[in-house]
């Protein structure tokens, strides 16, 4: 399933399962994402019916299988002041008069 990525795009991380070599050492571990990591595509790569990305926080000579990762679609609809000044209200000190 193409989620139709694209430089710019969230990512978090639903699959950390890299290598299976199964070594303590493996240097893997020190660059590739970790499970429910927020990340930022700066990269798509496509080969026949495969995506890989590459993210602004890792390296720039790795790219990841997409289907290790879940598109974060940021909400975009307008806040409710009401609620915004309730919270704001609540955040307020109190000074003393």
């Amino acid at each position: 399933m193409s989620d139709g990525w694209k430089v710019g795009d969230l990512a978090v991380c639903i699959d950390d399962r890299w290598c299976g070599c199964g070594r303590a050492d493996c240097g893997m571990k020190a660059v590739a994402p970790r499970k429910e990591q927020l990340l930022r595509v700066s990269a798509v790569h496509s080969v026949t019916d495969r995506q890989f990305l590459r993210f602004d926080e890792g390296p720039a000579d790795h790219f990841w299988h997409a289907v290790a990762f879940r598109k974060v679609k940021p909400d975009t609809g307008a806040a409710d002041d009401a609620l915004w000044v309730e919270q704001l209200q609540h955040l307020r000190r109190r000074v003393p008069a």
